[in-house]
Parts: C-alpha cells; sequence; structure tokens
C-alpha cells in the first residue's frame, strides 16, 4: 500500500468528501468521525511573506536550480537567472509565454512552453549562465510541450502529438529520434496527445525496474519499462490505465515513491493506480470546494503548480481562475487538514533554499514565520477545508455537520480547548460580531481572564450558533469555562434544541491576535440519544 492511500484511507474515515452527500443521505445520517483535528496537531496563526524581489511584470514561473543555489524566474516574455539573494545574474526576453515545464538534467535545465523554441540553462563559471535553444535536430521544429528525464534519455514532446522524441542515453543534444506511441505495443487507446511523461520507481529507487509513465491529454497513462528507447528489445509494455484528464503540463508531483497527479477529479497516486490492476483510483485528497474551482476554461489556462514542501509538511497547490486570479491549497501531510491560503494572489509557487516562494504581480515574495512582520509584509489568512471543518477568513475556525436532524429534545455537546503562550501584557481584542453575517447567527458570549500576571486577555464574541435552516427555535444554551493553572482555556458548550431541526451548523471560532499566538489543539462532538437521533 503507497504512503498516500494510507492517507486517503485516513482521510475518508474523516469524511472529506461528505459535503458531495449533503443533499441526498438519510435523515438519520452522522458522522462516524468523533475528532475533528488530531489532538497533536494545531494551525500556527502567525504566517506571512516579505518581498524579496521587485520586478514590474508578474512572476509567473519560479524553479531551483539548486545546484548552483539560484532561482530561475521568468514573466511573459523574459526568464531569469537571480542568485541567493535575488539579485539578477543574467536575462533573455522575446518569448510568447510563461508557461514553461522544467526539467533538470546532466547540470542543466531544460524548458519547454508549446510556444516558443526549447530553452536550456546551463552554467559556465561563478554566478555565469547561458540562456539559450537547445542544439537538437531531427525534428521540424524546437517547439516542444514539454521535456523530461526518464531513466538517463531527455524526451521531448509536441503540442497534439502521440510521438515523443528522444536524444541517446546520457547526451545532452544531438539528433533526436521518434517514439511513435500509435503504432507502439500498447497503444493509447482513446487518443489524444502526450502531455508528458515521468519515471515511476518500482523499487527503492531510480533503476532498471523503474516504469516510465506517459500521459495523455485523455486521462491515459501507459506503462513502459526500458533502459533506452532506441533499444527495441528492452522495451516492455506494462499496461495502460485510464484516469481523468489531467490539467495542464505541469500536473505531477513527486512525493516518496509516488507520482500525485493533479486531475479534473482532484490527486491520484499513480501508485495506487497501477496497484488496482484495473482503472484509475477513484479515491481523491482534494475536497469538494477546490474540485468546484475546475471547469472546462479554468483547467486549460496555465499556472497549475503542485509541490511538496518537506520542511513544513504540507502540500501545496496553486490554483488559478479565469479572472486573473490565483488560490493556493494546501493539504498537512501530518494531521490532513486542508487550508487555504486566502490573501495570496500568487502565479507562481517554488521550494528554494528550505523556504517556500511566491511570484507575484510585482515581485518575488518568501513565506516566512518570522515573529515580527516589516512594513513590506502581507499577513496570510488561512481556510481548513473538509466538509465540516474550516477555517475562514481572518483565522476563523468552523465545522459543519452536515445532514444532522436535532429535533426536540436531542442534544449536542461540543468541547474545544485553546491553549495560549502569552508574550507581554499587551491588549488583545478578537473579531466582533460586525464581521459576521449576524441574521444568520445566535450571538455567543463574552469573557475574560487574568493571568499570573493579573494583566486582561480579552476574547470578545469568542463562538458562535451558525444555524441554517431559519425553522430552529433553540430553548437554551449554556456554557462552561475551566481556566488553569497554567493559564490554558477549555470550554464545553451544550446546546438543547426545541422545536424544530438544523439541517445544517457550524461553530465558529473567530480569533485575530498582535503578537500573542492561540492554538487550537482539539475539538470533539457527541450527540446524546435524544429523539429523532
Amino acid at each position: 500500500m503507497s504512503n498516500l492511500n494510507k492517507y486517503l484511507q485516513m482521510i475518508g474515515s474523516m469524511g472529506l468528501n461528505l459535503q458531495n452527500q449533503k443533499n441526498d443521505s438519510a435523515d438519520n445520517f452522522l458522522l462516524s468521525a468523533k475528532n475533528i483535528i488530531c489532538k497533536d496537531g494545531f494551525l500556527e496563526l502567525r504566517k506571512h511573506i516579505r518581498k524579496v524581489a521587485n520586478f514590474a511584470n508578474p512572476i509567473k514561473f519560479l524553479f531551483p536550480f539548486e545546484e548552483f543555489n539560484v532561482i530561475i524566474a521568468a514573466t511573459d516574455n523574459t526568464i531569469y537567472i537571480l542568485n541567493e539573494r535575488f539579485e539578477v545574474l543574467t536575462s533573455t526576453g522575446g518569448y510568447s509565454s510563461s508557461d514553461w515545464v522544467p526539467c533538470l538534467f546532466n547540470h542543466r535545465v531544460y524548458l519547454a512552453n508549446s510556444l516558443d523554441k526549447a530553452q536550456v540553462i546551463t552554467n559556465t563559471g561563478v554566478d555565469t549562465f547561458t540562456i539559450e535553444e537547445v542544439n537538437v535536430t531531427g525534428t521540424t521544429n524546437k517547439i516542444f510541450s514539454f521535456v523530461s528525464a526518464v531513466n538517463s534519455q531527455l524526451v521531448f514532446g509536441k503540442l497534439n502529438s502521440l510521438s515523443f522524441w528522444y536524444l541517446p542515453v546520457g547526451n545532452v543534444q544531438g539528433q533526436l529520434s521518434e517514439f511513435d506511441l500509435s503504432t507502439a505495443i500498447g497503444t493509447t487507446r482513446l487518443g489524444g496527445y502526450i502531455v508528458n511523461m515521468m519515471n515511476l520507481p518500482r523499487d527503492s529507487g531510480m533503476g532498471m525496474q523503474d516504469y516510465v509513465a506517459i500521459f495523455t491529454d485523455k486521462g491515459e497513462m501507459i506503462m513502459y519499462q526500458t533502459t533506452d528507447w532506441s533499444d527495441a528489445d528492452s522495451i516492455n509494455y506494462k499496461g495502460t490505465y485510464l484516469t481523468n484528464p489531467f490539467i495542464g503540463h505541469n500536473f505531477i508531483t513527486k512525493y516518496l515513491n509516488d507520482l500525485l497527479l493533479l486531475t479534473t477529479n482532484g490527486i491520484i497516486s499513480a501508485q495506487d493506480i497501477i496497484n488496482s490492476g484495473v482503472s484509475a483510483s477513484t479515491d481523491v485528497i482534494f475536497s469538494a470546494p477546490i474540485n468546484n474551482q475546475w471547469n472546462t476554461q479554468n483547467f486549460k489556462i496555465p499556472g497549475y503548480i503542485g509541490l511538496v514542501v518537506p520542511q513544513e509538511d504540507f502540500m501545496i497547490f496553486n490554483v488559478p481562475t479565469t479572472t486573473n486570479e490565483n488560490y493556493q491549497w494546501v493539504m498537512d501531510l501530518s494531521s490532513h487538514r486542508w487550508s487555504s491560503f486566502t490573501e495570496i494572489n500568487c502565479y507562481s509557487i517554488c521550494n528554494f533554499n528550505e523556504n517556500l516562494l511566491f511570484g507575484k504581480d510585482d515581485g518575488i515574495y518568501l513565506y516566512t514565520n518570522d515573529a515580527i512582520p516589516q512594513d513590506d509584509e502581507h499577513w496570510i489568512t488561512s481556510e481548513i477545508q473538509t466538509s465540516y471543518s474550516n477555517w475562514g477568513t481572518i483565522n476563523s475556525k468552523r465545522f459543519g455537520l452536515f445532514n444532522t436532524r436535532l429535533l426536540a429534545s436531542s442534544d449536542l455537546n461540543i468541547t474545544y480547548e485553546i491553549r495560549k503562550e502569552l508574550a507581554d501584557s499587551t491588549y488583545y481584542n478578537f473579531i466582533s460580531s460586525s464581521n459576521i453575517a449576524t441574521s444568520s447567527m445566535i450571538d455567543g458570549g463574552f469573557f475574560e481572564i487574568n493571568d499570573a500576571e493579573t494583566d486582561q486577555r480579552h476574547i470578545d464574541d469568542l463562538f458562535y450558533w451558525w444555524i441554517d435552516d431559519e425553522t430552529i427555535d433553540p430553548t437554551h444554551k449554556t456554557v462552561y469555562w475551566t481556566v488553569g493553572s497554567n493559564g490554558d482555556l477549555s470550554e464545553q458548550n451544550r446546546w438543547h434544541s426545541g422545536s424544530g431541526y438544523a439541517r445544517n451548523f457550524s461553530l465558529i471560532l473567530r480569533m485575530k491576535t498582535n503578537n500573542i499566538t492561540y492554538k487550537l489543539y482539539d475539538i470533539t462532538y457527541q450527540f446524546s440519544q435524544g429523539a429523532g437521533i
């Protein structure tokens, strides 16, 4: 079983995709999971980004050339090479698109974008690089839609073609040879064209046991094993698998010994597709709100990027829209929670020197956890997304239990714990109800606590019941507060419904701080055996 499949099983038990069942579940449907948030996990509220390089035009492509400690950036018409201080070392202009597909091979970076001739970036000395056309022959032009390294061979693909072209093993330039997939053993069954190729490990490393996965725009994954595309005796067809159409050319994210494939139905594991022995795995790790970002227009435009951020143990995906907006969806690989960076309208993302970089309208920004943001930094607000767990904007916490029926005499107990780390005696005022649609809210409460230094810490309108069905008539609500000797807070809220019922409801926790950290450690819920449950 792949590591991703283990994540999928755990995520599935948490009801990640239950939102799709919102309107057709049985009246007595209840979520099986009790823990909304893992006890040993929390979402740090303090994240921000800092500009590290100014540009007059949007940075729509970022790629680390880590061997030489430089970053490759691109606008719509120019490619830049920057050093670790984000100073421009060299640049080349005159291009038609920034939708580059990168490939690292033999101390060089190759780039293709379907409109311009493929480029190769080569180091020629200390902080000196060349950006030039690839030196290949054997095809009518050098305009390729992708370039990839499979085993020890460079392969090139063209838009609307089921052929790919390859160099001799180990070569970085020279005569290309064609491999026509439409006439080869194990041909594609749906036609279309090749959108990318990648090694898929079948053992502990890169070697003869690895597969070569060939992906088409129709959602087919065609598997071969070979050590040299020019040696017919070494080419072994392993199978063809059907999944959903892939989004763009940068749809592949390497993760451990797996390839995570960005499709119109979410992220799918290549290993799981093969292990299933049939068609594509139906398991996805994208929740419904992310799926809703995609339509036939959106997934054809450039800008879809996915990468693993190992230092923070999460995956981040850039999702562009036709309205020139970009969203970043994130999955925590430890707790399996989804989040959305709601204030970074960026075009590109990458890892560089153990930092996360964003390409925006006016330059390159660095994602940082520094304690105090500078004047040119921007706060990041986050939103955790599952069908019933949601960090809203301005660091809100909301979870809704869908398709529950709370009739008279039905009780719901919710317990959550917030642990605070006191920094100084600064007064903290939390967001009030004026920032929420009060017509759908039942007002929460107000409390203040005194810590050992006796300075007051205020939490204003800490929680709300959000009732989606106007027929609800709650008869009473009791709040229990407990403040431990170490200043930790815990609250139990018992809510008893009167007449009517609540089809959907949510608990909203809104928090905003200056320089104090509040961590949400745990939320659990439980229904009593009341009428109608």
